[in-house]
């Protein structure tokens, strides 16, 4: 029973926090929030000075949120190009649901035609689906907000305070650093196989497994398997897309292979000594 439970619990646990190696998806939730909560003072403080509907601080923290959170290109180059686009797509969206006429309701009809381009712009790329994310999100605030066309000028001053605290924070406070992301994930890839190693040790001198070391090993290799497929996806992302990162994205592809074909050896020890995975 008291194994049953603890491997019930750590279930839970692996699917509430599930593998962050080197602690990269935390990082890129750090900054996306810092984003959305600095526009949020910063409109805080303009108030003293200038009156800020909340509908108007609501916008600004939604696109900062989003924009952070759905701008991922490869290059920093691309991702301020990423970034000059949704700006130019949100202010758009925003005119359009403050000027369209409200005695027929033309805002509440061009919401399809908008939503169906969002998603027909997700599948021509992760940029134009970003895109279309930071416009959709401006336009639905807007629209509920229902803003007269006298608050625009407020308006698409969020808008761009929004975008620019995003570019602080992604470029300046916080920048992305290739080769520090990929060294986090070899790392990560080691110690897992360190700890993979270590238990299937012990189990072996003891000469079997217990019911919570049994589940425990296949979560660990469960977890080696995310790493691995995280560690290739950033390699193809960002070391083949960064000049002199080539050297260095090759390096860590031949480290992968070696360790998958490790933990591979790992599985048919376990398998020897009783466990199946």
């Amino acid at each position: 029973m008291k194994d049953w439970l603890t491997t019930k619990a750590a279930a839970i646990r692996d699917h509430l926090l599930p593998p962050d190696p080197g602690a990269l998806r935390a990082i890129a939730a750090l900054r996306v929030t810092l984003a959305a909560l600095l526009t949020l003072l910063e409109l805080m403080a303009l108030e003293a000075l200038w009156p800020v509907p909340t509908s108007d601080r609501v916008l600004g923290f939604a696109v900062a949120l989003f924009a952070g959170a759905a701008i991922h290109d490869a290059t920093p180059r691309q991702r301020v190009v990423t970034t000059g686009l949704a700006l130019v797509a949100v202010i758009a969206a925003v005119l359009a649901a403050t000027l369209a006429p409200q005695q027929y309701e033309a805002s509440a009809w061009l919401l399809p035609m908008i939503v169906f381009a969002a998603t027909y712009g997700a599948t021509r790329g992760p940029r134009w689906m970003a895109v279309g994310s930071v416009a959709l999100i401006g336009y639905l605030v807007s629209l509920v907000a229902h803003g007269s066309p006298d608050a625009l000028p407020m308006r698409l001053l969020v808008l761009c305070l929004a975008m620019l605290n995003m570019v602080i924070v992604r470029f300046v406070a916080m920048p992305e650093r290739p080769e520090t992301e990929l060294r986090r994930l070899r790392r990560a890839i080691d110690i897992a196989i360190a700890g993979i190693a270590d238990v299937i040790a012990a189990a072996a001198r003891r000469g079997g497994w217990t019911g919570s070391e049994r589940a425990g090993l296949r979560r660990d290799v469960a977890r080696l398997g995310d790493i691995v497929a995280m560690a290739q996806a950033r390699v193809r992302d960002v070391g083949a897309n960064q000049a002199g990162l080539q050297g260095l994205g090759a390096a860590i592809n031949e480290t992968v292979e070696d360790l998958e074909r490790k933990e591979a050896g790992k599985k048919g020890t376990a398998q020897m000594v009783g466990l199946s995975v």
